[in-house]
């Protein structure tokens, strides 16, 4: 699993990287922070990602799985964890 926050020095700059990372995915219906977006592959070793914005910043969570096996956080244990980073920004 791969967890990344980016501190951008601007509102307008984080939502540019935003904007370029969810090229492909689902926005949300109900959004974490101030936008979010998501996608659920699970295939050729990509699980899931999840990415939203937070004022400056830009948060993206994801995971990776081998051919056999389930990702070993689901897209919902995504969420969790990125609620959970929300709460704590």
């Amino acid at each position: 699993m791969t967890f990344g926050v980016i501190d951008f020095v601007s509102v307008s700059a984080d939502k540019e990287h935003y904007g370029l990372v969810m090229e492909g995915m689902t926005s949300m219906t109900t959004p974490i922070g101030d936008a979010s977006a998501e996608i659920e592959v699970n295939a050729q070793g990509v699980g899931s990602m999840l990415v939203f914005i937070y004022g400056d910043k830009v948060v993206s969570l994801h995971t990776t799985q081998a051919e056999e096996y389930e990702p070993l956080v689901s897209l919902e244990g995504l969420k969790d964890m990125a609620d959970l980073v929300m709460s704590r920004l």
